[in-house]
């Protein structure tokens, strides 16, 4: 990751994968949020997939 990025966005990047990976990989996406303190922009049209990230308490 390039050290001036402040945000970083994505878009509908768990569409097409497996279930119980897309869990492990949201998980992970918050580690990664929690870990480098940047904003993350989550487009996604699954309602369950928005609300399992939360905007706090990582």
């Amino acid at each position: 990751m390039r050290p001036d990025v402040s945000a970083v966005l994505f878009d509908e990047p768990l569409t097409v994968i497996d279930p119980h990976l897309k869990w492990q990989l949201r998980r992970k996406l918050g580690e990664i949020h929690h870990e480098l303190k940047l904003t993350l922009i989550y487009v996604t049209h699954d309602q369950v997939e928005a609300l399992t990230l939360p905007t706090r308490g990582w």
